[in-house]
C-alpha cells in the first residue's frame, strides 16, 4: 500500500523523490542521507534510459528487495552492541556496497 501511494503516476516504479525524506521509506521507518539514497537507487534502481542520464526508478520487486534488506542490516546494527566505531551511514553505506 505505500509502494502504491507514491506511484502517482501508476508506472509501477518509483523515484528518489518518492523514496527519500517524507517517501516510501521514511514511512517504513528509515531516514537515509542523500548519500544512502543515492546509493539505493544505484544498486536497486534501473535507468529509464539505459544510460543512467535521468535518475534511476525502483520496481515493486526491487522495492521490497531494498525494504527486506534495509530492515535485516539495520536490525544487524542495532545488535552490534559495541558498533566498533561505526556510524549508521557508514554501516550501510558497506552493506549496499557489498
Amino acid at each position: 500500500n505505500i509502494f502504491k501511494q507514491f506511484n502517482l503516476n501508476n508506472s509501477s516504479s518509483i523515484d528518489g523523490d518518492q523514496l527519500g525524506r517524507g517517501g516510501a521509506l521514511f514511512r517504513f521507518g528509515f531516514q537515509l542521507s542523500p548519500q544512502l539514497l543515492n546509493l539505493l537507487q544505484e544498486k536497486y534502481g534501473t535507468a529509464t534510459d539505459g544510460q543512467y542520464q535521468t535518475a534511476p526508478t525502483i520496481s515493486f520487486d526491487r522495492f521490497i528487495r531494498a525494504c527486506v534488506a534495509f530492515k535485516r542490516w539495520s536490525k544487524a546494527f542495532r545488535l552490534n552492541g559495541d558498533r566498533n566505531g561505526w556510524n549508521y551511514d557508514d554501516f550501510m553505506y558497506h552493506a549496499l556496497t557489498v
